[in-house]
């Protein structure tokens, strides 16, 4: 369904730094492409997807994944946001949507995981928005 796909391990779930990676990636790739040209981006943010404990300081596998070691994940996102944001002040107006595939349950109703239609798997965040280069 896309003219280009990329993965590698280092973009992979057990990467602590995947999303590091996947934005260095977005900004080689998307940098080779004329500024006129229209681009559609796909990015699976990994780093949201389990295991996620190494995102807690001195969390081991054994003790698992939580809500908390979801947040962190979050938060190892949001410093990435600059890599990501860079790429699209080089281009003129783009169109953004931010969503997820899915949710995950950490326990609600006794349910682990995202294989299961629970509501906190179903309902996703969603955001939209235009950013216009020339006025940022």
């Amino acid at each position: 369904m896309f003219n280009q796909s990329f993965w590698n391990p280092s973009l992979g779930v057990t990467n602590p730094d995947s999303a590091f990676e996947q934005f260095n990636l977005a900004e080689k790739v998307i940098s080779e492409i004329p500024k006129d040209k229209k681009i559609f981006l796909f990015i699976n943010l990994s780093a949201l997807h389990q295991p996620n404990f190494f995102y807690c300081k001195n969390r081991t596998r054994e003790q698992g994944d939580d809500i908390e070691s979801h947040g962190a994940a979050l938060e190892y996102i949001d410093k990435q946001w600059p890599v990501l944001m860079s790429i699209f002040r080089n281009r003129n107006k783009s169109f953004h949507i931010y969503c997820s595939d899915h949710g995950t349950c950490y326990g609600e109703d006794g349910f682990y995981g995202h294989r299961i239609a629970h509501p906190h798997v179903l309902n996703v965040p969603y955001s939209h928005f235009i950013f216009d280069s020339t006025n940022s």
